[in-house]
């Protein structure tokens, strides 16, 4: 597990910032996903490209070796549902919102608050860190004089 916590950490992953919320939300991924492949005879088949497969059975006793050869492997394009019972809410994504200014105010208005989850709050302010200062000086009022 500490190989696996090290690099999920490196990998910067999450929008998480708190260190202990991160460890244990990283530890129920490793845990799921040993679960799975307890569970599942086709889980390294559904996981891993199939011309890296030899790779893991090579490597299974380090795994950093492990994690280097899959690494420069090819990777499995569609690992399917499998992942998403994995990964939690707190996975980063790469996409692109559009919201009017008056939706965006509201919605930071109520989940940068102190009402919501702390995860929420996390959430709206690591968006408020890259939304452009002349959108947050309409909508909030400690960004008027930057």
């Amino acid at each position: 597990f500490d190989f696996f916590l090290e690099k999920l950490l490196e990998m910067d992953l999450f929008v998480i910032v708190d260190k202990a919320y991160l460890a244990i939300e990283i530890k129920a991924i490793y845990e799921k996903l040993l679960l799975q492949y307890h569970k599942d005879d086709d889980f390294l088949k559904n996981a891993v490209a199939k011309s890296s497969l030899p790779l893991v059975e090579k490597h299974k006793a380090d795994a950093e070796a492990l994690f280097a050869a899959l690494q420069c492997g090819k990777k499995k394009r569609n690992v399917g549902d499998a992942f998403k019972h994995i990964v939690s809410d707190n996975w980063k994504v790469d996409m692109v919102v559009t919201f009017n200014i008056r939706s965006l105010k509201n919605y930071f208005d109520l989940r940068d608050s102190g009402a919501a989850w702390f995860q929420i709050q996390w959430l709206a302010q690591e968006m408020k860190k890259v939304t452009p200062a002349k959108y947050l000086k309409l909508i909030d009022k400690k960004y008027k004089d930057i």
